[in-house]
């Protein structure tokens, strides 16, 4: 997420001033990086959640989804390519980590906050809001940080089962 974080910025902040080849390769590697964020969110996701039994099987559904992305992102010349991928990881993500039926564990709970803040940094981003000083994208972004700080905490704690 820090390599599409950082060429995504860079990608907004010079896309008007570059050459082209420049921020194409830019925007290719934002959304090549996404791609690869899903996979990792989701290959951790449920290597601790699926028993073991059926963690082969989904693997490979992952591996898939991900070739699916992966092999069409760089051609998509919108991001809602991209946002719809790691907006289906963020769905399959939350659906792994909460289960109702058990009490929820501490990394569980930072995880599913994770994928909450997320959703509200996407309503933020597709209302185009901006309050002056700051655009939507950067009210994105901000709120993000706060989802990956969630994300970073759930993992952590990974082996806190109360």
């Amino acid at each position: 997420m820090a390599i599409a974080a950082l060429l995504g910025g860079t990608w907004h902040s010079v896309s008007a001033d570059w050459p082209q080849p420049i921020v194409r390769f830019l925007w290719q590697g934002m959304v090549l990086a996404l791609g690869l964020a899903s996979f990792g969110m989701l290959a951790g996701s449920v290597l601790s959640t699926v028993p073991r039994r059926w963690q082969a099987a989904a693997m490979l559904a992952i591996f898939v989804k991900s070739l699916v992305y992966l092999s069409g992102a760089t051609a998509c010349e919108s991001f809602d390519c991209a946002i719809a991928d790691y907006f289906s990881a963020m769905l399959i993500v939350l659906l792994l980590h909460w289960n109702p039926a058990r009490k929820k564990s501490s990394s569980a709970r930072w995880i599913v906050g994770g994928v909450a803040v997320s959703a509200i940094a996407i309503a933020v981003v597709a209302s185009g809001f901006s309050p002056g000083f700051l655009t939507h994208n950067d009210l994105y972004h901000l709120i993000q940080m706060v989802a990956l700080y969630s994300f970073y905490r759930g993992v952590q704690l990974f082996g806190d089962r109360h």
